[in-house]
């Protein structure tokens, strides 16, 4: 079981080191267009100190990660 997962990790880390600097090279533009969109969840759900938030599809980790930083008891998955 070790082994098959040692395998599935080091197969992820291949895959996203092969397409990491495109995503590098478009970040800025694509964190500048999903932005507005980003703030306008995070003002509609308004989370609180301590909620739990399920981030569903996160893509880019936007909003969750801002939002992870808004709840200090709370929890972002």
């Amino acid at each position: 079981m070790q082994a098959e997962l040692v395998k599935i990790r080091d197969q992820q880390k291949e895959s996203w080191n092969k397409f990491s600097s495109g995503w590098k090279k478009w970040d800025d533009l694509t964190m500048d267009f999903l932005k507005p969109m980003g703030d306008e969840i995070i003002r509609l759900i308004a989370p609180k100190n301590s909620e739990n938030i399920l981030d569903i599809a996160a893509g880019t980790g936007e909003p969750g990660l801002t939002i992870a930083g808004m709840i200090p008891n709370g929890k972002v998955t």
